[in-house]
């Protein structure tokens, strides 16, 4: 596409080029290059008890090396059932909110390029200063929802992240208590030859891993996916269907 009939075409294509080539360069940096150590650094907290700990671990299937996304399915299930508080209505409301506050979310990136669009359009065209006016006033409700000025937050990110505090205190609870309840099933003999702080310390950080998880999957992992499908699909039925097919091979690539 890169016609190179003036100087200024053979500019860009020069730029664009090294651009590629920095970028590729990178790339296989990023493979050969030495990462993070294979071996994890570990921190042996009273290791003449390790014996104990394999002898009878705190858990049944301890023992058994198997691979980490065996059964995910399952265990998404398990997380999934205590995000969702039974029997308390409306703290399931305000979960079904939540999840509407990331759709709404969704669908504002993608009408805020599309009202910069008309902005650009509209004085390209030197259409009447009122349509400008109001066109300007709809894209800047919108970023306000969005947030992204400055690096901070819009109004419905933090609306969200407010009312998600409620379901992350049912979670820690319903995980505390679980973990309690299996800790109390546990021999004597477990108990005598093991700390009390350090298993408060596990119980603790197992509960924030359990909320920091069911936060990343449904707050990241999840819009990351539907801005990806939207983008695809936006693209395809606006553009070309190769505009799409390029997006989902750079995604699929990334």
């Amino acid at each position: 596409w890169w016609e190179l009939k003036d100087t200024n075409q053979k500019v860009q294509f020069s730029l664009w080029f090294l651009r590629y080539i920095s970028t590729f360069t990178l790339f296989v940096l990023g493979i050969k290059a030495p990462g993070l150590p294979r071996k994890p650094y570990m921190l042996l907290i009273n290791e003449d008890e390790r014996d104990v700990e394999i002898n009878e671990p705190l858990l049944p299937d301890a023992r058994q090396n198997t691979s980490t996304w065996k059964d995910m399915g399952q265990k998404i299930l398990i997380l999934i059932q205590y995000m969702w508080p039974k029997k308390n209505y409306p703290l399931q409301g305000m979960v079904i909110f939540c999840l509407m506050l990331m759709g709404m979310e969704r669908a504002i990136n993608v009408f805020v390029p599309i009202y910069y669009k008309h902005i650009v359009d509209d004085l390209t065209e030197r259409v009447t200063w009122h349509i400008v006016l109001q066109t300007i006033g709809i894209y800047a409700f919108l970023k306000f929802l969005q947030g992204g000025g400055a690096g901070t937050t819009g109004f419905i990110s933090n609306m969200r992240t407010f009312l998600w505090i409620r379901v992350q205190q049912f979670t820690s609870r319903e995980v505390q208590v679980e973990l309690l309840r299996h800790l109390h099933n546990l021999s004597l003999r477990w108990h005598l030859e093991r700390k009390t702080g350090e298993v408060l310390r596990s119980v603790d950080r197992g509960t924030s891993s359990i909320n920091n998880l069911l936060s990343y999957i449904i707050f990241s992992i999840l819009p990351t996916v539907a801005d990806i499908i939207i983008a695809i699909v936006y693209f395809a039925i606006t553009f070309s269907g190769w505009f799409g097919l390029i997006i989902f091979l750079c995604m699929s690539l990334y």
